[in-house]
């Protein structure tokens, strides 16, 4: 996938695993030169405007069971021309973003303490916790839990 199909926030979480991951100083500093390249290059992507659509809607509404087929209905759009469209142009299902960013935000709220971790699936639209365990730790390569841990040691 080409760095310029992928937006920043959707690497949060593999950018945190590929960290994690770095067994050397070395293979750190290429990580990170690695992901300044990246971030650098997804500012500078532009988006179709139904592409930037649907990633406002996601954006705005990510805690409600948000679907291709609604989001496509809400845009006057068919659904399989959009996951297209999409795809080619942010290198990600519809599907993939979604969790993306939905990852991202809880990144964001379990760095506080305070907030029940299946309270956090529940607000950044996961109605089952143990699949935003399964997602969570797919795309960070750690629970949410141990993502809290590390976070807020």
């Amino acid at each position: 996938m080409s760095i310029r199909n992928r937006s920043a926030f959707s690497d949060q979480p593999k950018t945190i695993a590929a960290i994690n991951h770095a067994r050397t100083v070395s293979e750190l500093k290429a990580t990170l030169a690695m992901i300044a390249q990246r971030f650098a290059s997804a500012s500078d992507h532009h988006y179709s405007r139904n592409v930037k659509a649907v990633r406002h809607i996601v954006h705005q509404r990510y805690a409600e069971p948000l679907t291709l087929s609604n989001v496509a209905d809400e845009l006057h759009l068919n659904a399989v021309y959009l996951g297209q469209l999409f795809k080619q142009e942010t290198g990600r299902s519809f599907a993939q973003y979604r969790n993306d960013w939905r990852v991202s935000v809880a990144i964001e709220m379990l760095r506080n303490a305070e907030l029940d971790i299946n309270q956090i699936a529940l607000t950044v639209g996961y109605t089952n916790p143990n699949y935003f365990y399964k997602i969570f730790k797919e795309q960070t390569g750690m629970s949410p839990q141990k993502f809290r841990e590390v976070a807020t040691a």
